[in-house]
């Protein structure tokens, strides 16, 4: 039990601590968690972009766009996708991103 608990309070510090922004989003592209550098990323505070939809960042509707990288990407096999893309910072200005997409189960429902 105590291992469990160390191992995961470990991969929360890791991810809270990483360079690279880390978002999750459910199947509607609706923000679940942002790590700091997500939050530096966008010009936001973390907790406020929790539950925001991810087109809100997006230049034009690149959710679409998104939507159909996931459905072309077989993950089983590659595990992950990546493009590269405008987002928006919260006060409107364009930067150019990198996006690397992939999926996981988390209780059983893919993620």
């Amino acid at each position: 039990q105590q291992v469990n608990r160390d191992n995961a309070e470990r991969m929360r510090a890791i991810l809270q601590n990483a360079a690279d922004a880390i978002l999750t989003t459910d199947s509607d592209w609706t923000i679940e968690s942002c790590n700091r550098a997500g939050g530096a990323l966008f010009s936001m505070d973390v907790e406020a972009m929790q539950g925001l939809p991810f087109a809100k960042f997006c230049v034009d509707d690149v959710s679409e766009c998104l939507m159909r990288l996931v459905a072309s990407t077989d993950f089983s096999m590659k595990g992950h996708s990546e493009t590269e893309l405008q987002l928006l910072h919260a006060d409107g200005r364009r930067f150019d991103a990198e996006l690397s997409l992939s999926a996981f189960a988390d209780a059983g429902q893919a993620k």
